[in-house]
C-alpha cells in the first residue's frame, strides 16, 4: 500500500481515490490513532517536527497488514509536483525484485545536496554531524558531491528494506526530539523534519540502496546513474540468481 500523508480534513479531496493507495492523517484530527505505541508524536510540536516522518514512525511500530509485503508514501502535494501513480501491484513487486527501492520524483539542484541543504536551512550540516557522531558515524562527503537524490515522501520499498530504514533513522528522531534547546532545532518549527529527510539521503548513499528513477528505468546507486531496463515487459518476473 502505498500512504498518501495529510494534515488536514480540507487536504482530503486532494488524495488520490485509487486501489493501491490509502489516506493516512497525521494529526489527531483526523487520525485518532496517531500516537498509538508512539509517544513521540503526543505534542503538536513533535508532530510538526517530525512532518511526514511522524507517519512513517506510527507506521513502522504499528504495522499495517494492508495485503502487502511493501510500503509506499507519498503526499496530498504530489498532485502539484507529478502525475504519476500506480496502479498495478504486480509491476510493484516485480520492480523491487530488482531494486531495493523505487522513486518517482528525483530532485536536481543548482549546487550539490550539501549546499542546497545548508542554504536553505543555516545550521543544518552542523547538525546532521552531531547527529551522526553521536551514533558513531561520520558525514559522508558524498553529500558535496550530488546535486540530485530523492525524498522519502514519493518512495516505494519492501517491508523488510523499510524496517531497515526506521532502524537506521531512529536514534537522530530521538536525539532531535530530546536536543530541543539546539540551536539548529530552534531555526524553524520544522527543523527536525528537514534533517530527516538528509539523512534519508545518507541512508540510501552509505547503505548504497539501488533506486530506481520511475519510470525511465534509471538506476541510482552510491552517486552513479545507469539505464537498467530489466526485461522487455515491467511484468516478466525477473531471473533467477545463477
Amino acid at each position: 500500500m502505498i500512504y498518501q500523508f495529510y494534515f488536514a480534513a480540507d487536504q482530503h479531496t486532494r488524495l488520490f481515490n485509487l486501489p493501491l493507495y490509502r489516506g493516512f492523517g497525521l494529526e489527531p484530527e483526523v487520525n485518532s490513532a496517531i500516537a498509538r505505541r508512539c509517544p513521540e508524536l503526543a505534542t503538536a510540536a513533535a508532530r510538526l517536527q517530525l512532518v511526514e516522518f511522524g507517519g512513517m514512525l506510527h507506521l513502522w511500530r504499528n504495522p499495517p497488514d494492508d495485503g502487502h509485503d511493501w510500503i509506499g508514501f507519498t503526499s496530498y502535494r504530489q498532485t502539484d509536483k507529478t502525475p504519476i501513480t500506480f496502479d498495478c501491484a504486480r509491476e510493484i513487486e516485480h520492480l523491487l525484485g530488482w531494486w531495493d527501492a523505487v522513486a518517482w520524483l528525483p530532485i536536481r539542484f543548482h549546487g550539490s545536496l550539501a549546499e542546497q541543504a545548508e542554504c536553505g536551512h543555516p545550521g543544518i550540516l552542523a547538525f546532521l554531524e552531531r547527529v551522526l557522531v553521536a551514533q558513531g558515524k561520520i558525514l559522508p562527503a558524498v553529500l558535496g558531491r550530488l546535486n540530485h537524490g530523492y525524498f522519502a515522501s514519493y518512495f516505494l520499498m519492501t517491508k523488510t528494506t523499510f524496517h531497515q530504514l526506521m532502524t537506521w533513522l531512529y536514534p537522530a528522531i530521538a536525539y532531535g526530539l530530546a536536543v530541543q534547546t539546539d540551536p539548529y532545532i530552534l531555526s524553524h518549527p520544522k527543523s527536525l523534519g528537514y534533517a530527516l529527510e538528509r539523512l534519508f539521503m545518507i541512508w540510501y548513499l552509505v547503505e548504497r540502496k539501488r533506486v530506481l528513477n520511475y519510470p525511465q528505468y534509471r538506476t541510482f546507486c552510491a552517486a552513479d546513474w545507469q539505464t537498467n531496463r530489466p526485461s522487455a515487459s515491467p511484468l516478466l518476473p525477473p531471473p533467477n540468481p545463477t
